[in-house]
């Protein structure tokens, strides 16, 4: 899926400078990118599509308010324009021969918002709750232990045997199989953030991050998040000046594409984020403003219809792929998405990891019509569903239509 940023030339130079310096720069303290001469100070408000509904390892954060999160957090390790995945928080990672340890060292002299070290207990802290170590803990009456739920992040850790402590900078773990690639599995799309031990172990998780990034929270809300500059941030742009550039942001919640066309247009918004999945007109019509930067994201992703599996219908695979293979997908690439992306040949796009073109469930109508046949023999019911939709939301009402 492409998502698209934009913004008056200079501003969202200032924004990319720190939302996302990470994924422009080496592994080094220093290399923001940006203008030749940043223009230093000012508070700008980002329009965004989806919402803050919390920040601990349960609260799996969508696109757009990721980003907005991502100015409070930084990641263990970071993925460079290139897509290779390189040392971030972290100074290094190691691996034996047969790819099942693997040893991490933390970076030093970075400290977290409420000022306490980023360091090997931290980052031990950081796994065992992503992995749900810690909830287990407060299951059975051991410490540290979480007050947060269960996350995504279990399932994305089961891999893991053992999590060791091996020096006051370095952690080792040991994976039941071998995985080359586990670098790709800490990064998670940018999501497992390095959370203060005090986040993590604290009553409040949800709805206090507290991260290592160039801004801090201010407020935290449904609809908006407000940061402010975090004076002790630890890198430094090209030329050795102090980051960040600006002096705090406002993430505000905007679920119609028109109020953010209007909103960047006028300069109340800096910088906007839109989706090609439902805003592929808006998009284009940007596209033609030359006042206004635009940003395409790679294909890494397609537009994608999430089924609940724990439940009927899509809880029986001749559902599933009944609804896969009736999907028209190059008829939606045309008229929805006005043609900017490609027909999906896999669940996600070719320049990610996990991209794999084998028994993908393409358009076939055919297919699809035996396997609803197959569904009725199986469940002795008609094939039958409902969609979602945000009815608050022109934009998402129309596109239900």
């Amino acid at each position: 899926m492409k998502s698209i940023f934009t913004g008056g030339r200079r501003k969202v130079v200032a924004v990319m400078a720190i939302a996302l310096v990470a994924s422009l720069t080496q592994v080094s303290s220093s290399g923001a990118a940006g203008a030749d001469t940043p223009k230093r100070g000012g508070n700008i408000t980002v329009g965004i599509f989806d919402s803050f509904p919390g920040y601990c390892m349960a609260d799996n954060l969508a696109n757009s308010s990721l980003m907005g999160a991502r100015t409070i957090y930084e990641t263990w390790v970071e993925q460079r324009a290139d897509g290779k995945i390189v040392p971030y928080l972290l100074k290094s990672f190691e691996h034996s021969a047969d790819n099942k340890t693997w040893l991490l060292t933390v970076r030093d002299g970075i400290k977290f918002h409420d000022g306490t070290p980023v360091d090997a207990d931290a980052l031990l802290i950081n796994l065992q709750a992503l992995r749900g170590a810690l909830y287990i803990n407060g299951l059975i009456g051991k410490t540290p232990k979480s007050t947060g739920k269960l996350g995504t992040a279990v399932g994305f850790t089961a891999n893991i045997q053992d999590v060791v402590k091996t020096g006051a900078m370095s952690v080792q773990i040991t994976l039941f199989q071998p995985e080359s690639d586990y670098p790709e599995s800490l990064y998670a799309s940018g999501r497992f953030f390095a959370r203060a031990p005090s986040q993590i172990l604290g009553a409040d998780c949800s709805t206090k991050p507290v991260g290592t990034g160039a801004f801090k929270l201010v407020t935290t809300e449904l609809t908006k998040l407000v940061v402010t500059a975090n004076p002790d941030y630890w890198r430094k742009d090209a030329k050795g000046g102090k980051l960040p550039y600006l002096d705090g942001i406002t993430f505000t919640f905007l679920p119609d594409a028109q109020p953010r066309v209007s909103g960047v247009k006028s300069g109340s918004l800096a910088a906007t984020m839109f989706t090609s999945a439902t805003e592929a007109k808006q998009i284009k019509d940007l596209q033609k403003n030359k006042s206004i930067t635009t940003i395409i994201s790679p294909m890494d992703y397609y537009p994608t219809i999430w089924m609940n599996h724990k439940i009927a219908p899509f809880s029986s695979k001749n559902a599933r792929l009944a609804l896969s293979h009736a999907l028209d997908r190059e008829k939606w690439l045309k008229v929805r998405q006005k043609g900017l992306g490609m027909v999906p040949d896999s669940i996600v796009g070719p320049n990610n990891i996990m991209y794999n073109k084998k028994n993908y469930a393409g358009f076939d109508l055919a297919a699809a019509k035996a396997d609803v046949a197959a569904y009725k023999t199986e469940t002795g019911k008609d094939l039958e569903f409902s969609l979602p939709y945000v009815s608050a939301s022109a934009d998402a009402t129309a596109n239900a239509i």
